[in-house]
């Protein structure tokens, strides 16, 4: 299986060597991971611990007679272990190598968090927002092909770096994000509609609907002769339906089966709102 520090080690190529911090949950962050981002990447870590790793202290696990806000903390070789009761019975572990001090930030108030789980506080939440955003706007759909999922994914992280990176690309801060991935998701497949559009065995309903998003003129159809008889277009060719009758959209022969009557009236109705729409 792949392991979260072979996961982390590959993500932070681009930024190694310059000195930056690296927040993880407690799925990523390990001994191991800390000291790896220390001594080859020039990297800090800040992240909480599972209380099942094997090199956590028990003394800071035991939540026995422990008061709640209360704090101990662990150091070795450049890296500082918290570990923090927030209330009975509970406790959380957050390692550090920016961190090498036990200092409570005053800001926390009676709750008496230290540095280290305040600056993590203030960072975890990068992906939780991502991931809130991606959520917005999806493209994913239930499958169970996994490649399609990761595919999904893939659109949704597209959708938004691409965002963010054209509203300051070009300064443009008011552009709404909706807006933007209408006009993304157009620009993405139009080429294959113009490709498909010229098809010639393209289900006729499926070519108008194209012939709408671009835009263009629907063909005008032939109209049969006067009093020519045809085959019904839309009945199995084994009930062998002939009839005169034609469709006034797209002018294929119809039996009484496939023919919809409209008053007059009501077709007028229809035609003003489809031209006010």
């Amino acid at each position: 299986p792949i392991s979260g520090l072979a996961v982390v080690s590959r993500l932070v190529q681009p930024v190694s060597g310059t000195g930056r911090n690296i927040t993880t949950d407690n799925w990523y962050t390990s001994i191991p991971l800390a000291e790896t981002l220390k001594n080859d990447h020039n990297l800090t870590l800040v992240g909480t611990l599972r209380k099942n790793k094997k090199e956590i202290p028990l003394e800071v696990i035991d939540t026995r007679n422990r008061p709640v806000s209360s704090s101990m903390f662990a150091f070795k070789d450049g890296k500082t272990l918290l570990s923090y009761c927030p209330k009975k019975k509970k406790v959380v572990l957050p390692l550090s190598t920016m961190h090498h001090s036990d200092e409570i930030d005053p800001q926390s108030g009676d709750a008496k968090k230290p540095f280290i789980l305040t600056f993590y506080n203030s960072t975890k939440g990068g992906v939780d927002v991502v991931d809130e955003y991606k959520a917005r706007y999806s493209v994913a759909r239930t499958s169970n092909r996994w490649p399609l999922t990761i595919f999904f994914s893939l659109l949704n992280t597209i959708g938004l770096n691409s965002y963010i990176v054209y509203k300051h690309k070009r300064g443009d801060f008011d552009i709404v994000r909706r807006e933007f991935l209408k006009d993304l998701a157009k620009d993405l497949c139009i080429n294959y509609l113009v490709a498909r559009h010229g098809e010639e065995r393209l289900p006729r309903q499926l070519k108008r609907s194209i012939t709408q998003m671009l835009g263009l003129q629907e063909e005008e159809r032939p109209q049969p002769a006067a009093n020519l008889e045809g085959r019904c277009g839309i009945c199995n060719w084994r009930k062998n339906r002939k009839s005169k009758t034609t469709c006034h959209i797209c002018h294929k022969f119809i039996c009484r089966e496939h023919t919809v009557f409209t008053c007059s009236q009501c077709a007028e109705e229809d035609g003003d709102d489809s031209t006010s729409d």
